[in-house]
Parts: structure tokens; sequence; C-alpha cells
């Protein structure tokens, strides 16, 4: 469950930033005859309706219908208690809290459009069967498709909401990272972080450690207090307003290398191809040499989806989308881990 600060900020994230996303997605609805789009949300897969209308779910699970106008409706197996809540944090026209989602959207879908002939469903084969069954039968004999490149198309580029949210956890990340070094145990390191990323209001924060980069460089994600290294390397995977990056610092016990991260964000500055982001990552540190990379961006429901990286060096991730790039070196000193995100094609 989540805990931290689910709250809508009409300054960042105007309603007319929403309306823009929301008409982008009917156009591409239009242009494809689509009747109707389903958008599934649950706990780890929050990221495809947060885009279009700010819901952040700390539980359970629901669907957002996108019609060919108007703003879209919430379905959720939350209780009707929460309804206020959710109208309050997420740009809808209406929430339906329901324990039979696939039913009540089929029903929902005959009501609004009489007898629908297409309906996308974006990625239709992780549609849970208890919701993809009943949906299918009471929408026959409409048949449900994959909406996910329909979908992927309308999400970048990132618009100008998105760059400042994206930009600000960047920055919440580096603050929380002041001052921290690989001294003694992971408890301490991780409960500074969260608590200092928690109190800025991150609504997720989740640490991984590889705890002695000379003995091992796998990230883990720690249950348990664990001995420290003289150098070790902390992730963070953050949300903001419900966008999410990923912030990669390797730690000596007097602190962060700011050296090599800094020549690390430096070096992804302008990059605008597959090619050009492989050998940015070669030449980003000095005397190091890289070992292994990946790219992740947002282009589904899952917030963080890998678009490129060593087992497919040739792919590269949309133009004008945030991309959290994780990087591993071996450095004069021992091996690095690096990470940041930044505006592919900028």
């Amino acid at each position: 469950m989540r805990r931290g600060l689910l709250a809508w900020s009409r300054d960042e994230v105007p309603p007319a930033a929403l309306d823009a996303r929301i008409a982008r997605c009917q156009a591409a609805m239009a242009e494809e005859g689509m009747d109707a789009l389903v958008l599934y949300t649950s706990f780890p897969r929050p990221a495809a309706v947060s885009f279009l209308t700010h819901f952040v779910p700390y539980w359970n699970q629901g669907a957002l219908v996108v019609l060919p106008d108007g703003a879209p409706t919430l379905f959720v197996s939350l209780s009707k208690r929460v309804g206020g809540w959710i109208e309050e944090t997420a740009y809808i026209a209406e929430v339906i809290c329901t324990p039979r989602l696939g039913a009540t959207i089929a029903g929902f879908l005959k009501e609004r459009l009489g007898a629908p002939k297409a309906i996308g469903v974006l990625e239709l084969s992780r549609l849970p069967g208890g919701i993809a069954a009943p949906l299918a039968e009471g929408t026959a004999p409409a048949a449900p498709t994959d909406a996910s490149a329909l979908f992927a198309a309308v999400r970048h580029p990132a618009d100008e909401a998105e760059l400042a949210l994206s930009s600000h956890a960047d920055e919440m990340a580096e603050r929380a990272f002041a001052g921290i070094g690989a001294n003694g145990t992971s408890a301490p390191l991780v409960s500074s972080l969260d608590g200092t990323l928690r109190l800025h209001g991150a609504e997720e924060v989740l640490i991984s450690i590889a705890p002695d980069l000379d003995r091992d460089i796998g990230l883990v994600r720690p249950d348990a207090d664990i001995a420290l290294g003289d150098r070790a390397a902390v992730q963070l995977s953050l949300a903001y307003k419900a966008h999410w990056i990923r912030v990669t610092h390797t730690l000596a016990r007097d602190g962060i290398d700011g050296e090599s991260h800094g020549a690390f964000r430096q070096a992804l500055d302008g990059v605008r191809s597959a090619a050009g982001l492989r050998e940015a990552l070669e030449g980003a540190v000095p005397d190091a040499r890289l070992r292994s990379w990946s790219a992740e961006a947002n282009r589904g429901s899952n917030p963080l989806a890998l678009v490129a990286g060593e087992t497919n060096p040739r792919a590269a991730p949309p133009l004008g989308s945030v991309v959290s790039v994780t990087a591993s070196y071996d450095g004069p000193e021992g091996p690095l881990l690096l990470g940041a995100p930044f505006v592919f094609g900028s």
C-alpha cells in the first residue's frame, strides 16, 4: 500500500494539461475508428491512467474508460467511501465503485454507445481474466482489440507539466542524497533517504542497494540492515505527482561520487539517437569502461519500462520522452553504478 502524499496540485498538473492529453487520446481513437478505450490500473501498474487523469491508486485495481468525447470515467474496486477522495485527486467525469469491473464496464458502454463496434484495451493480454472475460461477453459481438501502440504514440513527447514534475523529482532525489555516505549499515541510509523524500511530497520511494561494489554490483531491496563496504551504490525509484524517475549514485564513505555523476549527466544532454545514446554512455566517465546500461521510460501501465539497453542497443526511446538511464562502469577505483533521468532528443 502506498503511504506517501496523494494529492492533486492544480498548479503543477493543470486541468488544461490533462484536457490536452485526453484530447490527444481521443483524436487517435477517432483516427483508428475506436468507440472506446479501456485502460487498466492497479498498485503496480498506475501509469497510463495517472497520465490521463492524475489518479494514483493506493491499493486494489480499476479501469478507466475513455469515450470519443468528454472526460473519462473511472471504475474502481474500492468501496464507495473513497469516492469523494478520488474525485478530489483525479480529473474524471465520474467514479463508479463496483466489485464486478468487467461486467459493469460492459453495461456502461452499451448504455452510452448502444452497440459499440470497436473497443480498444491497453495491454489486452495483461488485462486480468476476471475483467477481460465479462467485458468481452458483455460487449459481444464486438471483440476488444489491443490498443497499446495507439497509447504509446499518444504518450510522447512529454508536455510542460511532465517535464516540470520530472525535473522537480530529480531535484528532490539529489537533495536527499546530499551528505549521504557509505557509513556502517544500510538502515540509516534508507531511513534518511525515505524520510526526506516523503517529507517533500513523494508518493512512492523504492530504494535498492548494492552494499559492496567491490564484491557485487547487483542491486537488492534491503529487507534487513545490511553492512556496507567502502564503496556502495544506491538507486532511488521515485514518484512525484504520478510521474516516476530513477536516480543512482555510487557512494564512498565520505559521500557520493559527484564528479563521475556530474560527467554522466552532462554526457546525456542533447542525445537524439540510439547510437548517440550508446556513444554518450561509453565516453561519459573519464578513465572508465562501460559494462552495461539500460534506458527506461513510460509507454503503458508500468511506470518505467525498458525501452533500450544492452539486449537491444539499436532501440531508441521515444523522442521527447523522459528517460531514466542506469549504467555500470569499471572505473579506476573499482566498479561504478550511475543513473539519472534526461529528456531524450531535447
